[in-house]
């Protein structure tokens, strides 16, 4: 690796062997090439994408199952998530307006179908032919395939959301240009993401429990997130902490680390402030600023 996924600074060190884990789980004896960005300060993956068999050995088809017990409880609290995260967005616009809106990475299309119709217009963007069929389904308008790659002509949607996705994209730059490009005037950008500057990552490290190489790509943190948003001439960017969406994501990250002695006496107060996942919300000005 020559330089950084995010910032493209050749400024980068090789920081740690990151296993191959989903939450607390350790997948197998597979380790990657941690590296980190001195500029920007976020830490990635190698070209692990390149390899001719990365996607299917990294995201083999129960990757997408819901057969579970715990999937399904997933899935049917899915829509409450859905409702708070519409009240985020409809706070946004007047109320008059019936929001377009594209969420990127839809899967079966959990969060746009717990969105109201009649307050939204909902398409969805979903890479994975077999899942992107499933959301189709249900009625949704849905696009198939890589969003750098897809050209959108002259469409445009006020609102344009990721929801644990964008970590998995190999070209995160390009991402947010194309979200840039296709986003309308004081349009709405909203992702969440993993934080490498949370207790969890500087304590837990390797056992993270967001870490899940080498299918997140990159783990960002707020400066180099900014960093990247403002490129695009994305403005007005705040970072929320969704500490309810994974409650016990913190316990899990540093359960082989002494600092748990001190965490988990007080575990809650530890959860609010110390943020393990970034919920970004940018917007387009509604005019850019062209003496730049």
């Amino acid at each position: 690796m020559k330089y950084c996924r995010l910032c493209n600074s050749k400024n980068i060190i090789k920081s740690f062997l990151s296993p191959d884990t989903h939450g607390r789980h350790l997948n197998n004896n597979n380790c990657y090439q941690m590296y980190y960005c001195n500029s920007c300060t976020a830490f990635f993956l190698g070209k692990e994408e390149t390899k001719s068999n990365y996607f299917s050995l990294s995201y083999p088809p129960n990757y997408y199952s819901t057969s579970s017990f715990f999937s399904k409880f997933i899935m049917s609290i899915f829509g409450l998530f859905s409702q708070k995260k519409h009240l985020i967005i409809s706070r946004h616009f007047s109320k008059k307006t019936k929001i377009k809106i594209l969420d990127i990475g839809c899967c079966r299309g959990e969060f746009l179908n717990g969105l109201p119709s009649n307050r939204f217009k909902k398409f969805g963007v979903e890479i994975n032919p077999q899942v992107a069929k499933i959301a189709s389904l249900s009625g949704l308008n849905i696009i198939t395939g890589d969003i750098n790659q897809i050209d959108f002509k002259t469409k445009k949607f006020d609102c344009i959301t990721m929801w644990h996705v964008f970590e998995h994209l190999p070209n995160p730059s390009k991402t947010i240009q194309q979200i840039s490009k296709i986003l309308k005037p004081n349009g709405l950008l909203i992702f969440t993401v993993p934080n490498s500057n949370s207790i969890g990552f500087k304590y837990g490290h390797k056992n993270f429990f967001h870490l899940d190489s080498p299918r997140h790509l990159f783990i960002p943190n707020e400066k180099s997130l900014e960093k990247l948003l403002q490129q695009s001439d994305l403005t007005k960017i705040t970072f929320k902490n969704p500490f309810l969406e994974y409650p016990l994501d913190l316990f899990w990250s540093i359960r082989k680390s002494n600092i748990k002695y001190i965490i988990y006496p007080f575990y809650l107060i530890f959860k609010i402030f110390s943020p393990e996942l970034l919920q970004v919300t940018a917007t387009k000005p509604a005019k850019l600023n062209k003496t730049k």
